[in-house]
């Protein structure tokens, strides 16, 4: 196959290292879809970083679990934001720990609920308190109940750096819940005993309040009323 006169191989592994280090960023993206899904781990770990910061999102969708493996930390931090949003949760879900835990913030924040939603228990508790403050509100609002089960303290101490609070629902044994409020200055909480009606009621009746005072838009609310 020709592209503007250069010869793209179905294969890189009939290039020499300096023949793939010469590839131009619009010769990669040159390579068709087919191309790159023939791809071995191997050719793949011989990308360069811009090289790989070339590679179109329907390059990106093509790529198999064994060029996912092969990608290196410094493959990872050349993704583009952009990049990083289009990988399918297929694809994220290939990627191991290492490789999840060597995202930015940045990049972290760039992608959807969906994809979070598709990280292990482990992958969540690996990430750092910074990866977790660069998640937006609607991240974390679209989190399914088991990727926020998943969140370790030092998941929920990067949460200080935000202005978010988590109302928490634990539900014991016995069938009595504690319910407590999150905040960034309290990111941690002690189980208690069964509390009564009381001071449930108490934490709902604090949250509501708080909600509405500390909210300018519910005041304009409360006084157009």
């Amino acid at each position: 196959e020709r592209w503007r006169g250069v010869r793209v191989p179905s294969c890189l592994f009939s290039l020499s290292d300096s023949q793939i280090a010469a590839l131009s960023t619009d010769q990669v993206q040159g390579f068709s879809t087919s191309q790159i899904a023939a791809l071995t781990g191997a050719d793949f770990a011989r990308l360069a970083d811009t090289q790989i910061n070339a590679l179109t999102a329907s390059q990106l969708v093509v790529l198999s679990s064994t060029n996912l493996a092969a990608l290196s930390t410094s493959h990872l931090s050349a993704f583009s934001g952009t990049q990083i949003a289009g990988l399918t949760s297929t694809a994220l879900g290939n990627l191991n720990d290492t490789q999840i835990d060597s995202l930015s913030a940045s990049q972290l924040g760039a992608l959807s609920s969906t994809n979070l939603n598709t990280l292990d228990k482990t992958a969540i508790q690996d990430l750092s308190a910074a990866q977790v403050k660069g998640l937006t509100a609607t991240q974390l609002g679209g989190l399914s109940s088991t990727a926020l089960g998943n969140l370790g303290t030092t998941q929920i101490a990067g949460l200080s750096a935000t202005t978010t609070d988590v109302l928490v629902r634990l539900e014991r044994l016995d069938g009595t819940t504690q319910v407590t409020r999150l905040t960034p200055s309290a990111p941690s909480f002690v189980v208690e005993a069964s509390p009564g009606v009381l001071e449930v009621a108490r934490t709902y009746v604090v949250l509501g309040v708080e909600h509405i005072l500390t909210g300018i838009d519910h005041l304009l609310f409360v006084l157009a009323l």
